[in-house]
């Protein structure tokens, strides 16, 4: 009967959080999608495209397994690791306070590698987001690269993210390697003296303390300890979810000056007459040191034809771009004077 609950209960388990989990992904990806649809053109300029879709794709799996079944199977061991130990209690709690000693120690050790682990998969992850950008930007415009003869430097950019990368699933490696490592030492060190002191106790002709419950609380003790060794690996991947959704979530909060789908402020029922720049000053957010624009003032008549000219880099598509707000001017208004309707102001 034991065995068939287990069946029953581990399959709807498993079945439970899988749904929720790719219902809550597919909630996750809209809210991503819709926050990075929201965010003005500058913060386009200091964010690649390829990140933006990596993480749309490579990221969400990462959380999707983090908080599907693994999930219920983290719940399954604690829980086998709990009503272990508390049958070793009711058994003989003596021995078992000398056997859970190095309980203390493990839980500590545990906590400390889930938070390193965590830390080396978020710079991992960071790490192959802008190889996957390197990547999507030269396959887009790999006639520009194969015409200036670039694809020994593009592969030398992509190769050096991936370096970085291949160094932090080496620290991984190695912080679970070191972790199982002094997991287990402490397991069989709690084992050791389990089987010390039930004999010492047995020699000692301890009141109430029958030989055979030394296996009791011995295999009550293994087993929790046992059972917490294997909520270990899922603890990992748990981390691994948290970090790839510590940089998802954060674009999902990131609040944008410019958003299509705010509510507030005024709608222009009808733009038309004179345009006005009235005193601009500008910069691109991914060109802070460079003043493109500077106490710019043109008024432009409506049927007037204007041609803007000047070299490269002077502003002239720049203006273009402020009026159709891509950016907010840093400084100065921009608007139609015909009704004094400010379109953009700083």
């Amino acid at each position: 009967m034991v065995g068939v609950g287990a069946i029953i209960t581990g399959f709807f388990a498993v079945m439970l959080w899988t749904l929720a989990a790719e219902r809550q992904i597919k909630r996750i990806r809209r809210l991503y999608f819709e926050s990075v649809m929201r965010q003005k053109i500058g913060w386009f300029d200091t964010h690649e495209s390829g990140e933006l879709s990596t993480r749309f794709s490579e990221d969400m799996h990462v959380i999707l397994d983090g908080i599907g079944d693994k999930m219920a199977t983290m719940i399954q061991w604690v829980t086998t690791f709990i009503v272990a130990f508390i049958i070793a209690f009711i058994s003989e709690w003596k021995l078992s306070l000398a056997s859970v000693a190095f309980c203390p120690v493990l839980v500590v050790v545990v906590a400390f590698m889930t938070r390193w682990l965590q830390t080396i998969s978020r710079r991992e992850a960071q790490s192959y987001a802008s190889a996957g950008a390197v990547a999507e930007e030269v396959f887009l415009s790999i006639r520009t690269v194969m015409a200036f003869n670039g694809q020994t430097k593009e592969c030398e950019r992509y190769n050096e993210n991936l370096k970085h990368a291949n160094r932090q699933a080496y620290r991984k490696g190695i912080a679970t390697g070191l972790g199982q490592s002094v997991y287990w030492f402490f397991i069989y060190s709690a084992s050791a003296v389990a089987f010390w002191y039930g004999t010492y106790l047995i020699r000692n002709g301890e009141p109430e303390f029958e030989p055979g419950k030394t296996l009791t609380i011995f295999m009550g003790v293994m087993i929790g300890a046992m059972s917490l060794g294997q909520a270990f690996p899922t603890l990992e991947v748990i981390g691994n979810a948290r970090g790839a959704a510590e940089k998802v979530y954060e674009i999902i909060e990131q609040k944008s000056e410019i958003d299509f789908s705010s509510k507030e402020g005024g709608i222009l029922e009808k733009v038309e007459g004179n345009i006005l720049f009235k005193d601009l000053y500008f910069t691109y957010p991914a060109r802070p040191d460079v003043q493109v624009l500077k106490r710019l003032s043109l008024e432009v008549r409506k049927g007037q034809t204007v041609a803007l000219v000047g070299s490269s880099g002077c502003g002239k598509s720049t203006g273009i771009q402020l009026l159709q707000r891509f950016y907010n001017p840093e400084q100065g208004e921009v608007k139609t004077t015909c009704s004094d309707n400010i379109i953009a102001q700083s």
